[in-house]
């Protein structure tokens, strides 16, 4: 089969399978037959297109989890016994047996994967290893816990893998920004027709960690497009930009806005700024344009939005004034209590976070990845996982700076900058399935960048002992 990136293929192959997911969440049984079929099916193609399967994983993912499943009205979780089975398990258990597959067919490159990106194995080794563990006694709790807030990374090791050519690396890339961008504005509008159009802290159209997907997709695309590694027209570009601006301020998630303000800083730090063809006056007078014709369409239709707009941000003037910013600090100080208790390697999992805020009993997460962390796994694991954040941004950087390829460096300096705004996003969620994917898509386009430059060398001296 020809290796060249074929959209219209993908594109139709994804709708006729979501055709099908459509009606397995609708009906257990079919949920159940459907899945049968499709699991030997499902990794062959993990195995031979990765990319077209990283990117539709990514697709349902939102599609039909917790991102968006409330607004959509898809089926979250089908129940077995006492056990629920979620729509994106079966692509964490295919990720899982390709994986295994893999290592036991290929240990020599599995093993050199794992020696490339140990601070990652060695911390997901760690935590699923004490999941097990504290299945004995807590039951099937610590997996279900350990799924819900370990998924991300599956991605990033599936992408480690199995992204194994250049022209793998670049289809991920760019067939993942397509999906998630052709995604978001379906859930928009699906959305906004779920809420009558109205807008409010209680009533958005999109969640955060969606909206966040859309910012990471077109952070790839512009930065592309800025290293002339895209080919989009200036207008689809503006009018991106003009969608993305107006939705990241209608769906008022603070979180967000912070990640995206630190997108946009990166961007301009880094020397791609001066190679851009959309200049930067160009995208803050885009960006000034489209919160304009926001604030104008809403005031219209009689809506306060300054006023809302001036509540949802006492979270960075005066937090103690806004009731969830104080909310989520108690919640952090009741996780150092936590934390205390079993320093070294966490609490384990299976017992869901409970805190006692105020005289009110809350069961809820931490709301911050690295707090959630080292919970669960202690100072040993979130250590370890801070060390890994920090190399792999310093190693994306790095071959940035000094890859020839302008493919590879693309990738590597969108996946820096759409990792440094998924770190702080961290600050206020507990993860983020488009960082860590594009996170695993960088660090492999790494890879590759070393092995180029290990040829290259070889190359050289061959001929400098022939020559």
């Amino acid at each position: 089969m020809n290796r060249a990136f074929q959209p219209q293929l993908y594109i139709t192959a994804t709708a006729l399978i979501l055709i099908l997911i459509s009606l397995a969440t609708n009906s257990v049984s079919i949920y159940i037959f459907l899945g049968a079929i499709a699991l030997p099916c499902s990794i062959f193609i993990a195995f031979r297109f990765p990319a077209y399967f990283l990117a539709f994983s990514i697709l349902i993912h939102h599609a039909v989890d917790h991102e968006i499943g409330a607004v959509t009205g898809g089926r979250l979780f089908i129940t077995l016994s006492s056990i629920k089975i979620y729509s994106t398990d079966p692509f964490l258990l295919i990720i899982s047996v390709s994986i295994s597959l893999y290592a036991i067919l290929n240990p020599s490159r599995f093993l050199y994967v794992v020696k490339d990106n140990s601070l990652l194995f060695l911390f997901f080794t760690f935590s699923i290893c004490l999941a097990f563990y504290y299945t004995i006694p807590r039951g099937f709790n610590a997996i279900g816990e350990f799924r819900a807030y370990y998924t991300p990374i599956i991605f990033t090791l599936y992408a480690l893998v199995f992204l194994r050519h250049k022209y793998q690396i670049v289809q991920a890339f760019k067939f993942s920004s397509i999906i998630l961008l052709l995604l978001i504005p379906i859930a928009v509008l699906q959305g906004a027709i779920a809420f009558d159009y109205t807008i409010s802290p209680r009533t958005r159209w999109l969640t955060s960690s969606s909206m966040l997907a859309l910012v990471h997709a077109l952070t790839a695309i512009y930065i592309g497009q800025a290293m002339r590694q895209w080919r989009l027209s200036k207008v689809t570009l503006i009018l991106l930009v003009i969608f993305a601006v107006v939705l990241l301020i209608a769906t008022l998630h603070r979180s967000v806005w912070m990640a995206a303000a630190v997108t946009v800083f990166v961007f301009f730090l880094s020397p791609a700024r001066f190679r851009s063809r959309p200049p930067r006056i160009v995208l803050i007078g885009i960006g000034g344009l489209a919160s304009l014709m926001l604030v104008i369409g809403l005031t219209s239709i009689g809506g306060d939005f300054f006023s809302l707009l001036q509540d949802r941000t006492l979270a960075f003037t005066s937090f103690q004034d806004d009731p969830t910013a104080n909310w989520r600090y108690l919640l952090w100080q009741s996780s150092l209590d936590l934390i205390a208790e079993n320093p070294l390697v966490g609490k384990g999992f299976g017992q869901h976070f409970s805190f006692i805020v105020g005289r009110e009993l809350v069961t809820s997460s931490p709301h911050n990845l690295y707090i959630t962390f080292a919970v669960q796994t202690g100072l040993i694991g979130a250590t370890i996982f801070v060390g890994f954040m920090v190399s792999s941004g310093l190693r994306m950087w790095r071959t940035f700076r000094t890859s020839p390829d302008p493919l590879i460096a693309m990738i590597c300096l969108s996946g820096l900058t759409i990792w440094i705004s998924s770190i702080s996003y961290f600050t206020a969620y507990s993860g983020s399935l488009s960082g860590f994917v594009y996170l695993g898509i960088a660090l492999a386009a790494c890879r590759e960048a070393d092995i180029q430059k290990w040829v290259a060398f070889n190359q050289t001296e061959q001929n400098r002992l022939t020559g």
